[in-house]
């Protein structure tokens, strides 16, 4: 009897390659729904009729309550201007939001999610 070594690649690589790829899953998915959720509040606010003539005050308090609204909960009165930026136009304003989140992964190895956009209100 004669035995013959099997050759060809195994599953365990395959294995260990999707499990990576379900751990940082795990760990972007949420960081991506909040910037999504920040995305639609923008998009949102940009298709309100005339609410570009709105003060700066009155804008960050609807975006204020609007965040709340979707749990996005890292964005707060405190730390607004952070995030936001108001710049007027000709008519109306221009809002740029800027959010970087970073997510301890392990040891000193962070996942970061940068997310830019910018919005006219009229």
């Amino acid at each position: 009897m004669t035995f013959h070594k099997q050759q060809g690649k195994s599953m365990f690589p395959v294995l260990v390659i999707i499990g990576i790829l379900v751990f940082f899953s795990f760990k972007a998915i949420p960081m991506y729904i909040v910037q999504t959720k920040i995305a639609n509040v923008m998009d949102n606010l940009a298709s309100q009729p005339e609410v570009g003539k709105q003060t700066k005050t009155g804008l960050t308090k609807i975006m204020l309550r609007r965040l709340s609204l979707e749990d996005v909960d890292m964005i707060n009165s405190q730390n607004f201007k952070r995030y936001f930026k108001f710049q007027k136009i000709s008519n109306g304003y221009d809002v740029m939001g800027k959010v970087t989140q970073d997510k301890k992964l392990f040891g000193d190895f962070y996942l970061t999610l940068k997310f830019e956009k910018t919005v006219e209100l009229h």
